[in-house]
């Protein structure tokens, strides 16, 4: 994921564009992974991103 984070970066740099980064926090969410597992914290995780990518602008990129 590092490097992944390292090559999105780049590109703004290189061409000059502006960046925005967010980092957000899920509350409860270890606890709610180490009830339920990691199959039904994967499915929690992918909702939240289908959620947050149809919330925001569709210019630029998401990870």
């Amino acid at each position: 994921m590092e490097q992944s984070l390292v090559r999105h970066l780049e590109r703004p740099k290189e061409q000059q564009e502006p960046l925005s980064l967010i980092i957000g926090d899920i509350d409860y969410f270890k606890g709610f992974n180490d009830r339920w597992g990691h199959q039904a914290g994967d499915v929690v995780l992918k909702a939240v991103s289908r959620f947050l990518t149809k919330s925001y602008s569709p210019i630029g990129y998401y990870l």
